[in-house]
């Protein structure tokens, strides 16, 4: 085989590969957006807890927030409590170690507890994203874990949760509801949604 026919062989594998990468890219994307956007009407997910969380203090690296969003982003932490009802009653405490983009969108990167009322701690665990939709309200997807040792709540350390709901800079307030699902509805690419959403 000469140099140009090995050249072209080698060319149309690199091609084939990446094709293949960006198709597997373009589905995980679309499972992803399927699985929030039909989360209300699942019926795999099981609805664990709504909150309205309100945003308590926070604190900028690296710059005042008034100042422009480098192009690598901000971080800016999100201190906020607020009360659970649902499957799980309680009061969840926690911060967003979050990112700040210049277009709007906020990377998510949440640790927290909820402290139930019948006396249980529930490890919190959440990555995700804000989306702006109008100048004041954001949409929020969040996925990860619920951790606990309480006999009532260990079933919760098998579960995928989702997170759903928005966000608003008029209140500085959170609200979102966060669905468990015993098998992973994004086909075994849970995880990757988690670490980077």
């Amino acid at each position: 085989m000469n140099k140009i026919n090995k050249w072209n062989l080698l060319m149309l594998i690199v091609i084939s590969i990446i094709s293949c990468d960006t198709n597997d890219d373009e589905t995980n994307i679309e499972v992803e957006s399927n699985v929030f956007k039909s989360i209300n009407s699942n019926p795999k997910a099981i609805l664990l807890y709504k909150t309205t969380t309100q945003i308590t203090g926070l604190e900028s690296y690296g710059a005042e927030l008034t100042t422009p969003i480098p192009i690598n982003g901000r971080r800016t932490d999100f201190i906020f409590e607020g009360p659970v009802n649902g499957n799980i009653e309680g009061n969840l405490t926690g911060t967003d170690y979050a990112t700040i983009h210049s277009n709007g969108n906020i990377d998510t990167d949440v640790y927290g507890t909820i402290e139930t009322t019948d006396g249980a701690s529930i490890a919190v665990r959440f990555r995700g994203e804000t989306i702006p939709n109008t100048a004041t309200i954001s949409d929020l997807r969040e996925t990860g874990s619920l951790i606990s040792n309480h006999p009532s709540y260990t079933y919760l350390n098998d579960l995928y949760v989702i997170g759903i709901g928005f966000s608003d800079t008029t209140t500085n307030t959170l609200t979102i509801s966060f669905y468990g699902f015993e098998n992973d509805p994004f086909n075994g690419d849970f995880y990757r949604s988690s670490t980077n959403p």
